[in-house]
């Protein structure tokens, strides 16, 4: 899973054009807009590996920034929900302490399931690039408490920890600091076919 993972950027005639553009857009995503074409790429990705493609090339921008606006708004969506199911615990607190705690404790968990399950929201959404399927609550928690997802998650934060040290490293010269934005973009697209896993 994970070596076919990181060769994944790499692979297809376009995959040096991906890489060049892709560094462009995770520099310019200070501007805002950029990111969310990067947010788009990043559902598509997980939908051309879900099915057994490459990476896509970068083209159709308005669909790529139209595909980032909607995922982004499927994790609103989802931090209203979990904002919302907070209020019973301020209410209830605010007239007994006792039932306040007990409401937070039965809170936490649900918290913890959606900070542990946010990737695969996007994993929900990119695989048919499908808003329906995100909000598939029942669907997405049964996913998040599967072995597998477990084991995608581990690897994730694997590969954080290890591409966070490489940055670090590289942010001590001028050229490293040049380089970061190419490793930013390199392990978005390695994300994106580890959550592609999941429907494994």
């Amino acid at each position: 899973m994970i070596p076919e993972a990181l060769k994944y950027p790499f692979k297809g005639e376009k995959s040096t054009n991906n890489i060049v553009i892709g560094s462009l857009l995770v520099f310019g995503s200070i501007f805002i807009l950029p990111a969310f074409i990067l947010m788009g790429y990043f559902a598509r990705v997980i939908n051309n590996s879900v099915k057994g493609e490459v990476a896509p090339e970068f083209k159709d921008y308005k669909g790529l920034f139209v595909d980032g606006i909607k995922l982004t708004a499927v994790y609103i969506a989802y931090f209203v929900l979990i904002f919302v199911l907070m209020l019973p615990i301020v209410f209830l607190g605010s007239i007994n302490e006792y039932l306040g705690l007990v409401a937070f404790w039965i809170y936490v968990p649900v918290f913890l399931l959606f900070y542990i399950g946010h990737p695969a929201l996007s994993y929900f959404y990119g695989k048919n690039l499908s808003f329906r399927e995100a909000f598939d609550i029942r669907n997405v928690v049964k996913k998040v408490i599967s072995w597998r997802y477990a084991k995608i998650f581990l690897l994730f934060i694997g590969l954080q920890i290890g591409f966070s040290i490489a940055q670090i490293m590289l942010a001590v010269t001028i050229i490293g600091l040049l380089i970061i934005p190419t490793t930013l973009f390199i392990e978005l697209v390695i994300y994106a076919k580890l959550l592609s896993e999941l429907g494994g």
